[in-house]
C-alpha cells in the first residue's frame, strides 16, 4: 500500500479544484500512482455534481417560496 495522502477540505468548489490541481502534480512528478489519481478524479466529479444538485435544489425552493408568497404556485 502507497503512503497516506494528505487530506484536502472538499467542501467548495474551490476547494476540489485546489485537490485536483494538486494531485495533477503529484501525478506529474511521479509521486502519485496514475490510478488513485484517477479515482480522485472520478469522486471529485461526483462531490462537484452533488454540490451542483443541491446548489440548484436550493434556488428552486427560494423560487417556489416567491411565487408561493405571491399565490402564483398550488401546494
Amino acid at each position: 500500500m502507497s503512503a497516506p495522502l494528505e487530506v484536502m477540505p472538499t467542501k467548495t468548489p474551490q476547494d476540489v479544484a485546489s485537490l485536483l490541481s494538486s494531485t495533477i502534480a503529484e501525478v506529474r512528478a511521479g509521486k502519485m500512482d496514475q490510478r488513485v489519481a484517477y479515482t480522485v478524479g472520478f469522486l471529485t466529479n461526483q462531490l462537484l455534481r452533488a454540490m451542483e444538485v443541491g446548489e440548484i435544489h436550493k434556488k428552486l425552493s427560494e423560487v417556489h417560496t416567491v411565487l408561493s408568497n405571491r399565490g402564483n404556485v398550488e401546494e
